[in-house]
């Protein structure tokens, strides 16, 4: 039998040798060896150990730990030498594999098939699995999820709970949890290199929970998110840390605004965030360069007259607010780790002047009707002002408040 799972070996005898070993898939296989004074062995093969590891299993196993068998994790505890096997893998072929192992050592005539090390290692990279469940009661606890899937699909499914076993699935590239009753999702997800993440149809909303949107690796995979249909009445910010993102879905909503922060999606074409209830967009959203954009069926209005108090636009900056434009506009990278998580979200609220400037005061600033024609090449809008959208702007100054107010009067 032999199963793909991930491995870590405790030796210990030589601590300091076990700090240097670093956890890594490997194939177990276990049968008999075809040197016959080896008898029955455990046979460990990695992309970093070829040759492989061999262990006689024979009256040498000291112990074998499956309290958390259920969870995909099991020990194996060796006599000689002095190894504890440390086993992260699917749990339904790790139940299988701990079954043929003890009745390998229960029952000495028990015939197993000749094991030998694989001179090429091309079966460990993954396989273009793909896993599709689909209706209510195809995906259980028990439902096999082999490492190697990268396409996994469960849909309609009324789960209530993300699935853990689903973060152990390393080669994952395409995740499709639509149509559940998801009301968050484990931190887990954000160490995955997912590329397209498909949510629609949950209760994010219900809770607001996004620490899987925490930083990790897929922030900096993830390509594709819909969180259409979720109940959502606002958009964390951190939905705008992913950098790569080329498109975003966040129809079917109760969204009343859009982040300020959405204009530092560079990469983002396609934005979609109809049947919501937005009256006016942030003035970031001019920075984005989109091949599509979908905003029907909102509450966008014309704005009435605007006003800003002249003797805020003299207001001296605090120094918050200073270092943060300076951050802006030297394009500083800020990223969690490196800058403290207060300052970072102080920057993601900020408004844009017609000059590009940075301006944090929410009192100075004002809608104008700004063309979609400027922001992307094709939109669906259903206004009398055909292209023309509320946009909250900020205001930097004097000069810019007499340029946006001689706009809006032309307009």
């Amino acid at each position: 039998m032999r199963i793909i799972a991930i491995v870590r070996l405790l030796i210990r005898d030589d601590p300091s040798r076990t700090a240097q070993l670093r956890a890594s898939k490997t194939a177990l296989s276990l049968g008999t060896s075809p040197n016959s004074k080896e008898g029955k062995i455990l046979l460990l093969q990695s992309l970093q150990n070829k040759t492989g590891m061999k262990y006689k299993i024979e009256k040498n196993i000291e112990q074998i730990f499956s309290r958390f068998l259920s969870e995909g994790k099991v020990t194996i505890r060796l006599k000689i030498p002095a190894h504890d096997i440390i086993i992260s893998g699917d749990p339904v072929e790790l139940k299988g594999f701990l079954k043929l192992l003890k009745s390998a050592l229960e029952n000495e005539e028990v015939k197993m098939p000749t094991v030998v090390a694989r001179k090429t290692m091309h079966v460990l990279p993954p396989s273009n699995l793909r896993l599709a469940f689909a209706g209510r009661g195809q995906f259980t606890a028990t439902t096999s999820l082999p490492l190697a899937t990268k396409e996994l699909s469960i849909t309609n499914n009324a789960l209530l709970r993300f699935d853990p076993r689903i973060g152990r699935l390393k080669f994952l590239q395409v995740l499709d949890l639509s149509g559940n009753l998801l009301s968050s999702l484990s931190e887990e997800l954000s160490s995955l290199n997912v590329i397209e993440l498909r949510l629609r149809g949950n209760h994010l909303g219900c809770t607001n929970n996004f620490r899987w949107m925490k930083p990790g690796s897929l922030r900096r995979s993830l390509k594709y998110l819909d969180l259409g249909k979720n109940q959502l009445e606002h958009i964390p910010c951190e939905v705008t840390r992913f950098f790569e993102l080329i498109t975003l879905k966040v129809d079917d909503n109760y969204l009343t605004n859009l982040p300020n922060s959405i204009g530092y999606l560079s990469k983002l074409r396609c934005f979609s965030a109809s049947n919501n209830q937005l009256t006016v967009l942030p003035s970031s959203i001019v920075k984005l360069n989109l091949t599509t954009l979908n905003l029907c069926d909102n509450q966008f209005m014309i704005p009435e007259l605007n006003f800003v108090d002249p003797s805020r636009l003299l207001k001296v900056p605090t120094l918050k607010n200073a270092a943060s434009k300076i951050v802006i506009k030297a394009s500083i990278p800020h990223y969690e780790g490196h800058t403290p998580l207060d300052v970072i979200y102080h920057l993601c609220s900020a408004f844009y002047c017609i000059c590009r400037k940075a301006v944090f005061d929410s009192k100075c600033t004002y809608v104008l009707l700004y063309s979609l024609r400027n922001i992307s090449s094709e939109f669906f809008y259903d206004s009398s002002s055909d292209h023309l959208i509320p946009t909250r702007f900020g205001v930097c100054s004097s000069a810019c408040y007499t340029k946006l107010t001689n706009i809006a009067a032309a307009l």
